[in-house]
């Protein structure tokens, strides 16, 4: 009996299971999806249906992930792209960051000569090619705060199984 039930699933399914392509990508969330407390952008509460259709940082763009120091190594294009953007001194652009589109963590792409906070991760908008994923800005008043996201099980295991985790 349990031989042909193991059978009849592997008929009705296929034989596959859920696709896991371990893609790690970064999606741009519009500004109505900030969260200010105190004038201080904070982690946002972000679901899969709230992405858009298209990541702003594809998965081939992110080269390697070091988890000694948190920092990530971006395309020449990815890096341009990042440099490009626009965001305004008292609050950054929010982001996420996902593996097969489940969120990771969240955050903001914060303008380099900003002066105000962040309650969440932080990315600058500098074209360079290796970017510092911090814990907030200033990182030393966010850092027992925010939670730590950047070691999650999911992401750590896509990196490693594609190849890019130092």
């Amino acid at each position: 009996m349990r031989v042909f039930i193991a059978l009849l699933s592997l008929l009705i399914t296929g034989g596959n299971g859920p696709q896991v392509n371990y893609s790690v990508e970064i999606y741009l969330l519009a500004n109505n999806h900030s969260n200010l407390s105190d004038s201080i952008s904070k982690e946002l509460t972000i679901k899969k249906e709230d992405l858009p259709i298209v990541p702003f940082i594809n998965d081939d763009e992110i080269e390697h992930f070091d988890t000694s120091n948190y920092r990530i190594t971006f395309s020449r294009e990815a890096a341009k792209r990042i440099g490009a953007l626009k965001p305004s001194l008292s609050v950054g652009i929010p982001f996420v960051l996902t593996v097969d589109r489940e969120p990771i963590l969240s955050g903001y792409f914060v303008n380099i000569v900003s002066s105000f906070g962040c309650g969440a991760y932080v990315l600058s908008n500098t074209p360079q090619q290796v970017q510092e994923l911090r814990k907030g800005l200033p990182e030393y008043y966010y850092k027992a705060i925010i939670s730590e996201n950047r070691k999650n099980h999911f992401l750590i295991q896509a990196l490693e199984r594609t190849g890019r985790l130092k």
